[in-house]
Parts: C-alpha cells; structure tokens; sequence
C-alpha cells in the first residue's frame, strides 16, 4: 500500500510541472542616492517577460519583498517622479538580493513646472545636475546575481541591463 502511495505522489508531481519551479523572490532597500535615507513606498513593479506585472512597495524602513515565481523579466522601481530600470534579470533563482537601491532625483523636477511649462534652470544647477549624472555613470553599481551592472541613462530613465 505504501508503495501505491508514493507512486501516485510521484505521478502527481511529474504530471504538474510547476510543482519542481522555484519560488523565487527580489529582496532589497531603497535609499536616498544623496543622504542614504530609507524610502517608504517606493513602488517596486516586476513585468515578466510572459506578460504578467507582479508588485510592492518598500515598507516604513525602505526594504521590499517581491515573489515572482520562475519567471525572467525587468524590474521598475519608481518614487516620486525618479524611475530605475533593471532589465532582463534571468529566471531560475532562489533569491535575488539587490542589497541597497539609491534613488536618484528626477532631472525633469528641474526642467519643467507643475503645469509642464519649461521652468527656468540657472546655468549652476544644470552644471550640478550634469555632474551628478556623470558622477552616477562613472560610480554607481549594483551587484544582482554575482554581476556587477553599470547603469546609463535613456533620457531620464536610470538603467541597468543584465545582459550588457
């Protein structure tokens, strides 16, 4: 009778091929690109590349936990106007741990007024914006799955890309 048993399990889980897929997760903390404070409520967005949006946000001290089966796809993390891209993240992980998320300000709060006119922007602070993207291109990393991922803006997008 055992052996029926453990056989019929056993046919059971061949059968659904869903019950060997990992149930994997992106942990991390969101922080201040310029003071290192923690961030609550930053939305945190996982598209999988099969078309499915999984979502959270960071809690009262800036940390997310986000379940998103075995599935690739690209994670957007966005707060206030400031949006971070991390593309193609491979499926197949246990846990994918990005450690500590700098926001960095959104150019744009700066080019423009809330009613979406050109606002304007002293020669100063444009040098200042100018060297702080600089400054992130040149120093600002993040390590996702033993990679280390180099950032580049797209217009005003900060993005990492997996597979560059």
């Amino acid at each position: 009778m055992k052996y029926i048993i453990a056989l019929v399990a056993v046919l059971i889980l061949l059968e659904n091929p869903k019950a060997f897929s990992q149930n994997s997760s992106i942990i991390g903390k969101c922080i201040d690109y310029k003071n290192s404070d923690e961030l609550p409520g930053v939305s945190i967005y996982f598209y999988t590349h099969s078309g499915k949006e999984i979502d959270t946000n960071t809690d009262m001290n800036g940390n997310f936990a986000l379940k998103i089966g075995d599935e690739s796809g690209d994670i957007i993390i966005r707060y206030f106007g400031h949006e971070i891209k991390i593309l193609n993240i491979p499926n197949g992980n246990k846990q994918i741990d990005l450690d500590k998320i700098k926001i960095v300000e959104n150019f744009n709060l700066f080019l423009f007024n809330a009613d979406g006119s050109l606002a304007y922007v002293d020669k100063e602070t444009i040098n200042e914006l100018n060297c702080l993207r600089k400054e992130i291109v040149e120093e600002y990393r993040i390590k996702v799955l033993e990679k280390e991922l180099k950032p580049y803006f797209k217009w005003n997008d900060l993005i990492f890309d997996f597979q560059k």
